[in-house]
């Protein structure tokens, strides 16, 4: 079993770095942070080449930088463009000093593009590759333009609703969230009163959290899912696993999908939440034909015998680039 363990990170861990992990297909590939990053070394060499006159930019998409020169007194505000976004980011000048009505300030742009610290985290993030993707919500002008790949409140609605029906509230029980990513599921638990945290493989997962959600970073621990699920001390009220356990079909590891499903049952005192990829996504139909949502059930009840599977409804999730991909069904695995 700890042989099989071991197997499945290491294959886990290759998968988030290869094509096979994700529907590339039909996602939109803007893979240049390379390019973007020559390009801030060479900006360092030329502050306002090119520039004629400044030109009205619009507050809002104005990111602050503290650290940026002030600049001379009556000096235009300089900013650059963010990479693949309608952002600017200040280099010269401090914003709160340039307001105007009508929401815009005057400024000289710079023509080469800048990478934010919030992207730079993002694309290093191993589910993303280098990818101007967001796998979760997160706010920021310099991410407004990235493809959002998973919605969240979609089946959060769904959860807060099964709950709500069993008088379930948050207050002294628990909750983590397998795979976690960013954490948008552990905060939106947090705010229902659960006392809320998360696993996620990346070792980024953390800081994201703590950066995009306003976490403490100790609520995520850095870890494969299998080995937390193996471990009798990490029981909690409610888990959650969301679009993982296909990976291991993909791989031809079925038997660790009938691990985890049962793990899940175990260590979960109420119930857990569950969806997966399915047979009728694009990149998944020939790999994994049988994976309908009815076999699915049928093998979270073999799993979890004593407990009531309930198919809570599908996320909506497939849009633009991704039409083809997810509404995967929501499970609610229950001890009704």
């Amino acid at each position: 079993m700890a042989s099989n363990r071991i197997l499945a990170v290491r294959v886990l861990s290759r998968l988030r770095r290869l094509p096979l992990a994700w529907p590339r297909a039909t996602t939109a590939l803007i893979s240049q942070p390379m390019v973007a990053r020559a390009a801030n070394r060479m900006t360092r060499l030329s502050s306002r080449s090119g520039v004629s006159k400044p030109r009205p930019i619009p507050i809002g998409s104005i990111i602050d930088d503290p650290d940026a020169p002030i600049g001379p007194p009556a000096a235009p505000l300089v900013v650059r463009p963010v990479w693949h976004s309608r952002a600017y980011r200040v280099t010269e000048g401090r914003l709160g000093d340039r307001l105007a009505p009508g929401g815009s300030v005057d400024c000289l742009v710079q023509r080469l593009p800048v990478l934010t610290e919030q992207q730079r985290l993002l694309l290093d993030m191993s589910w993303t590759e280098a990818r101007p993707i967001l796998y979760q919500p997160v706010d920021g002008p310099d991410v407004a333009d990235w493809i959002l790949v998973r919605r969240c409140s979609d089946r959060l609605a769904l959860m807060e609703s099964f709950l709500a029906e069993r008088g379930i509230s948050g207050a002294g029980r628990s909750y983590v969230d397998l795979a976690c990513n960013y954490g948008w599921f552990v905060r939106a638990m947090q705010d229902l009163g659960f006392t809320a945290g998360g696993v996620e493989l990346d070792e980024r997962a953390p800081e994201l959290a703590r950066r995009f959600y306003g976490l403490d970073p100790d609520v995520v621990t850095v870890g494969d899912v299998l080995g937390y699920l193996a471990d009798p001390a990490h029981d909690a009220d409610v888990l959650s696993c969301f679009s993982l356990v296909h990976h291991f079909v993909v791989t031809k590891q079925t038997g660790l999908v009938d691990q985890v499903m049962a793990d899940l049952g175990r260590r979960s005192r109420l119930g857990f939440f569950f969806d997966m990829g399915e047979s009728h996504e694009g990149w998944l139909r020939e790999r994994m034909p049988e994976w309908t949502p009815e076999f699915i059930a049928d093998r979270l009840r073999a799993t979890n015998p004593g407990m009531t599977v309930h198919a809570l409804g599908t996320d909506d999730d497939a849009r633009g680039v991704h039409a083809t991909e997810y509404g995967r069904t929501l499970f609610a695995v229950w001890r009704d």
